[in-house]
């Protein structure tokens, strides 16, 4: 046995002990994702926000189009130099910006009671970094919001910030802005297809069967057996 045994435990997906709510919002296009986001800015519960975006160029793209929106954006990244980011987290301090466009790395550790909104414009791509963005919201014993837009193809990102978080995330729809419904499969599609294969495997067999029936005039013995072996792995292709 040891002696002074210590015990070594892995951290795993940190508890969100902040009144946080959580929804999803889905969104068809970078079109239907910038209204979304303009209708969510312009909740007048909202008092100042931190949008993320998944690389510096959309930070500062993002922000000068809220600017010309008519909103009080700045944007925080990891290119800007200290004095620049000092001046941009001063005037959310002051409340001089209501809406940061930020990304993952230079919002770690802002740390502003104002903030009552997280919208993750772009979702993050490690599940860890979704809890350190919603914590930017729900400080100092405050409620929280926490938004995300995503794509219908994210949907496996957001399990797996899901099982990370082990919380359950609503999806929200906003009225007038509801997501198109992804396109069906055409009806009778798939009997279409498996008429034209099971018609191309009778066809085979049938060929098979005259065949071996010619050679079995012809050639009782191994050319029977090496034709039969050749279409039948024709056959197994088609099945």
């Amino acid at each position: 046995m040891t002696k002074n045994a210590r015990r070594i435990e892995i951290e795993t997906a940190p508890e969100l002990k902040a009144k946080i709510a959580q929804r999803i919002h889905f969104a068809d296009d970078f079109s239907h994702k910038s209204r979304l986001l303009d209708h969510l800015l312009r909740d007048v519960a909202l008092s100042q926000a931190v949008v993320f975006t998944s690389t510096k160029k959309s930070a500062d793209d993002l922000a000068v189009q809220l600017r010309g929106e008519g909103f009080s954006a700045e944007a925080l990244h990891g290119d800007m130099n200290q004095r620049d980011r000092n001046r941009t987290l001063l005037a959310l301090r002051q409340g001089r910006t209501r809406v940061l466009v930020a990304t993952d790395v230079a919002a770690r550790g802002i740390d502003v009671p104002g903030i009552s909104h997280v919208i993750n414009f772009d979702l993050p791509r490690q599940a860890e970094d979704y809890v350190h963005r919603i914590g930017r919201t729900g400080r100092a014993g405050r409620e929280g919001i926490a938004i995300s837009l995503a794509a219908h193809f994210e949907k496996r990102r957001i399990r797996d910030i899901e099982r990370y978080t082990a919380q359950a995330i609503r999806v929200g729809v906003i009225p007038g802005l509801e997501p198109k419904a992804r396109p069906a499969r055409p009806e009778g599609f798939g009997d279409r297809r498996r008429h034209r294969t099971a018609s191309c495997r009778r066809l085979r067999q049938g060929q098979w069967q005259r065949l071996r029936r010619q050679e079995q005039l012809r050639r009782p013995q191994g050319g029977v057996r090496r034709q039969e072996s050749r279409l039948r792995r024709k056959t197994v292709v088609l099945r």
